[in-house]
């Protein structure tokens, strides 16, 4: 096995075990929420999707600041390997500040329409 190969092996293995890991999550709450009903169940579904669509922005911002930065110590330009670092972990934090508004007023929205449902 070439230095290449090993050094691929190394970043490779643990990416894609975390990979797994967090796909197999969603799987284990749909066996463990199973038993209480199908509307759990739907509730579980539906934030297993929205969790993947936040790991799946929040992983593409990652990887295009690890390109650039990467880009930039090879240029050695070090003001625009920090300038990079930082914009990317703002503009993380605004897509998570997004996301945990958007997950709240869901929240409230579907707990306000289960109680009008169960109160009927």
């Amino acid at each position: 096995m070439t230095a290449f190969m090993k050094s691929l092996c190394k970043i490779a293995i643990p990416v894609t075990l975390q990979s797994m890991l967090q796909a197999s999550f969603s799987i284990i709450d749909q066996i463990m929420i199973g038993q209480l009903g199908e509307t759990e169940i739907s509730a579980v579904g539906l934030c297993g999707n929205y969790t993947m669509i936040f790991s799946v922005v929040i992983g593409a911002i990652g990887s295009v600041a690890g390109i650039r930065i990467a880009q930039f110590i090879g240029a050695q330009d070090e003001n625009e390997v920090w300038s990079s670092f930082w914009v990317s972990m703002l503009v993380s934090m605004v897509i998570s500040a997004a996301f945990s508004v958007g997950s709240l007023s869901l929240r409230k929205t579907y707990s306000d329409s289960t109680q009008r449902t169960a109160v009927s």
